[in-house]
């Protein structure tokens, strides 16, 4: 009866002995939480700094600053002690706590989640139960020979009880989809940010030597990728006598798992350089820049040539006015101003798949604007702003919002990272401007004489300007181009246009007084062998 006591003994010596011992020469720990107290948006990533007075003992510590991002990273993070602490070692680590932002709502849905899941189971074992009751009964289903009584009666049993076992059956299954369905909403809900049961948060571990005693203000810094900013613009045109008025937002995004409370908020144009790595200059060459066809770019390109040829047909004139290209990728423009916005309030930023949008500044800018129009496959005209001075206001890429005199027109891409004196907008088509094009009936004709045929074809185009001011307007149309000695084209009215002969463009720039309605006319003769057919407009 005593072995029993001296081996327990014995265990628990042998236990203590194998316990480590304290390591009385381990520096202390000052565990400490810093607040966010300002954030550096980037296009890519932002800066997060953190400030908190430290109360250091003399001599060896450890300091742990918790409630960092996870992303945090001692190689690359900055910290600043103020005084004679000199830091010795700077590591990092990643932690997991529960989180106690919507703890309550995430305790419910954690109870619910596991007394569904106990129900889950115990349906499982109730069809489990009538699998096995379903085979049961097909194992004994012999009767006793020659005994019709007992046929009848298992013949009756087997009906009413696999009747009585399937409808059960499908009350289960329906059961079980229910709590099935219940149990995939709340799984989906503890996915969401700010209702995830636990937090990965990143921690700082500092040792440092202080020969002083004292409070000292430290500062952390570092940087993360799941945040950052786009510029989207708002332009507004009340008259072409007026500058172009508008506003730069940001539209920032905080995917950081981390809600940035009551904090400065700071803005840059630039992309950060992460990490202490020497950047290499690599040798800069210089050529021309081919940009992206833009639908205004290519203005002149929308009247395809119209090419004439026995049995041909005119190109599809309306393919050309294609939705305008996706806006490019991306790029670094090594000219590039850095900019950096400052905004004069606090703001708190959670973090989520929701942005938000917050306004850095309203600006006007001068332009030159005219008008623009293709009647022959769009009638009316465009308005297109022409802004000279845009260097210091759309430093980035960006989405911009376009407003017409009150009213919103559309949303176009400025790009401003390519080398042009001036940057295009258009604000879409101006009601104001009214151009139309119609075919003149009086002078087209069709004649014959020898075995040639000649067919005129005329063409009026009406200009009214309902503004209270006078526009400048320029319009495109065409005649076709031969490409048969047999086929002679001849222009005899232009209404003073400008004809290209290799394409068959004709350009006109005029200025359209208020209320004034000009008219052109467009008029051109086809010859050609008779027995042959054409196809004109």
């Amino acid at each position: 009866m005593h072995i029993p006591i001296i081996l327990t003994i014995w265990l628990l010596t042998g236990l203590q002995l194998q316990t480590p011992e304290t390591d009385l020469n381990q520096d202390p720990e000052i565990n400490i939480e810093p607040p966010v107290t300002s954030v550096t948006l980037f296009p890519e990533g932002a800066q997060i700094t953190h400030h908190v007075s430290v109360d250091i003992p003399s001599g060896n510590q450890t300091i742990v600053f918790s409630g960092l991002n996870r992303e945090i990273n001692a190689s690359t993070s900055t910290i600043g002690l103020g005084g004679n602490v000199e830091i010795v070692s700077v590591s990092h680590r990643v932690t997991r706590r529960r989180a106690t932002v919507n703890a309550d709502s995430i305790a419910r849905l954690e109870s619910e989640k596991e007394m569904l899941e106990a129900t889950i189971r115990s349906v499982q074992i109730d069809q489990q139960v009538i699998d096995y009751e379903m085979e049961m009964l097909s194992v004994n289903r012999e009767p006793e020979a020659g005994n019709n009584d007992s046929l009848r009666d298992l013949l009756t049993l087997h009906r009413e009880r696999i009747r009585d076992l399937k409808t059960e059956t499908i009350q289960l299954s329906d059961s079980l989809q229910t709590l099935r369905t219940r149990l995939n909403e709340i799984n989906r809900a503890l996915q969401q940010p700010g209702y995830q049961p636990y937090i990965s948060e990143g921690e700082l571990l500092v040792e440092v030597n202080n020969p002083t005693p004292g409070s000292f203000d430290t500062e952390i810094s570092y940087q993360v990728s799941r945040a950052g900013w786009k510029p989207e613009y708002e332009l507004r045109v009340q008259g072409v006598d007026e500058d172009i008025s508008g506003k730069l937002a940001a539209i920032v995004y905080n995917n950081t798992n981390q809600t940035w409370q009551d904090v400065e908020i700071t803005l840059s144009t630039r992309i950060p350089q992460r990490g202490t790595t020497t950047p290499n200059l690599d040798p800069w060459f210089l050529d021309f820049f081919e940009p992206q066809m833009t639908v205004l770019e290519r203005r002149r390109a929308e009247l395809d040539e119209l090419v004439v040829s026995g049995n041909a047909e005119s190109a599809d004139l309306g393919a050309s006015l294609a939705m305008p290209p996706p806006p490019p990728p991306s790029f670094r423009s090594e000219s590039m101003i850095a900019r950096q916005f400052m905004l004069r309030d606090r703001q708190t930023i959670e973090s989520g798949n929701e942005r938000s949008r917050l306004t850095l500044e309203e600006y006007s800018v001068p332009a030159d604007f005219t008008y623009f129009s293709v009647p022959k496959i769009q009638e009316g005209a465009i308005l297109l702003a022409n802004i000279p001075e845009w260097e210091d206001t759309f430093l980035l890429p960006g989405s911009a919002m376009l407003h017409l005199e009150d009213t919103f027109v559309g949303q176009t891409y400025l790009n401003p990272q390519t080398v042009s004196d001036t940057l295009e907008v258009s604000f879409g088509r101006d009601n104001g401007i009214v151009v139309t094009r119609e075919k003149s009936g009086e002078r087209s004709e069709r004649s014959f004489f020898r075995n040639r045929v000649t067919q005129t074809v005329a063409h009026e185009i009406s200009i009214r300007n309902t503004k209270g001011y006078p526009v400048e307007i320029e319009l495109m149309d065409q005649i076709p181009v031969s490409v048969r000695e047999e086929i002679e084209v001849t222009a005899t009215e232009l209404s003073g246009g400008d004809l290209t002969n290799e394409t068959g463009f004709v350009n006109w720039v005029l200025t359209v007084e208020p209320s004034e309605m000009i008219t052109l006319e467009l008029v051109y003769e086809v010859r050609y062998p008779s027995g042959q057919n054409i196809r004109l407009e």
